[in-house]
């Protein structure tokens, strides 16, 4: 470990998308700096918003990519060089259609899934090697239906329930943080 890490959220900037489940990764980052008391996002060369914490020795940033959901590795890969840090320090937040609303999930590695902005940053740092944290937005919706389910904004018996469901999310980030992965895996992937 290098002595930073960084949970990086993803979703999509821009008011229209504020509250629609693929923002669901920014959702969880905007709980997750309110947690650790970071204080306001900052812009990095137009394409990060971030803030940071120093928190027993680390130096732990709070990243949210704001080139659109699909573009979400490249700024993350420029973030990650600039500040000498590499993908072994991060975990990455998103929305996950196939599991079912508020279902959360932690996993060492793996494939994209199906999802573009995990898959843009799996491209970008060459390695499928990425710790991830899901958060279920499903159930599943399949064909020309899904742009637009993901799209959408959560119901409004879905709304009464996330801030719930956030605050656990960032909970997993800190615990996965201070206890290690495989110990955040067994505690959360239930």
């Amino acid at each position: 470990m290098s002595g930073i890490f960084a949970f990086a959220g993803l979703g999509n900037p821009g008011r229209e998308y504020e509250k629609t489940r693929h923002n669901a990764g920014f959702m969880a980052a905007d709980e997750l700096s309110l947690r650790l008391e970071t204080g306001p996002f900052s812009i990095w060369k137009k394409e990060i918003a971030f803030c940071r914490k120093e928190l027993n020795g680390i130096k732990i940033f709070i990243l949210k990519p704001m080139t659109y959901m699909n573009n979400s590795g490249e700024p993350l890969k420029k973030f990650a060089s600039f500040h000498g840090f590499g993908i072994e320090d991060i975990m990455v937040i998103f929305d996950d259609i196939s599991m079912d609303f508020g279902k959360l999930r932690i996993r060492k590695d793996g494939s994209a899934g199906g999802h573009n902005g995990m898959k843009s940053v799996i491209e970008n740092f060459g390695s499928q090697s990425v710790k991830r944290l899901k958060i279920g937005i499903g159930p599943a919706v399949t064909g020309p239906g899904l742009k637009d389910f993901v799209l959408s904004n959560f119901s409004k018996e879905e709304s009464l329930k996330l801030p719930e469901i956030l605050k656990k999310a960032a909970d997993a980030c800190i615990f996965s943080l201070a206890e290690g992965i495989e110990n955040a895996m067994n505690r959360y992937n239930r």
